[in-house]
């Protein structure tokens, strides 16, 4: 990974890791059969390929990471409470302007990592996966490539068996808003309900 460019106090790296390789003791990936799915060998996880566009030099990709932070009531209902934040470093590859130099991330990345951020926030607040029925985002302001973007999540609610989730988009260490993002998830009853 390039030099971070800030310190990230408190954040957790996301792993970068191949699915099939063994970091942890007893943890076995290789030539899995996972759900109909065949895990041969090394592969890196779709999401490194997603949110990098296939870009996966690592001395080129900069740093991302998760913290709980409190929440700063910029919600409905997060004022104290513990809150998923995620941290993305932007590069030229972010953009989807055809022009060169390319000076604005673009909306895919942006979508992504909200996507991300949500859908993880919903795994570890419920403990099972709860799939994403329905997702929105705005671009309420541009981002500059080399900007350092953060998702926090804002509003977390349960009812009639579904999931809503808010988060924001801003510029890191800045109070500068730049997109919102919202989900709807299934919350599975059982086993037998999960996808």
């Amino acid at each position: 990974m390039k030099k971070q460019l800030h310190d990230y106090e408190g954040y957790t790296p996301f792993e970068r890791h191949q699915i099939g390789e063994n970091k942890i003791e007893g943890a076995e990936f290789q030539d899995v059969d996972l759900q109909g799915y065949e895990i041969n060998g090394n592969s890196v996880p779709a999401f490194y390929y997603m949110t990098n566009a296939g870009w996966v030099v690592e001395d080129e990709v900069g740093f991302s990471g998760w913290k709980v932070v409190e929440g700063e009531g910029l919600g409905t209902n997060d004022k104290g409470k513990p809150r998923l934040s995620t941290v993305w470093e932007t590069s030229w590859w972010h953009s989807i302007e055809p022009s060169i130099p390319r000076k604005l991330v673009g909306g895919p990345f942006r979508a992504a990592i909200g996507d991300y951020t949500l859908g993880i926030n919903a795994l570890f607040y419920l403990h099972k996966f709860c799939p994403i029925i329905d997702y929105r985002v705005t671009y309420d302001k541009a981002v500059k490539v080399g900007e350092v973007m953060e998702n926090l999540v804002t509003d977390v609610s349960i009812h009639n068996g579904q999931m809503q989730q808010e988060c924001i988009q801003r510029i890191y260490g800045t109070d500068k808003i730049v997109g919102h993002c919202w989900t709807n998830h299934h919350v599975p009853e059982d086993k037998k309900d999960e996808v």
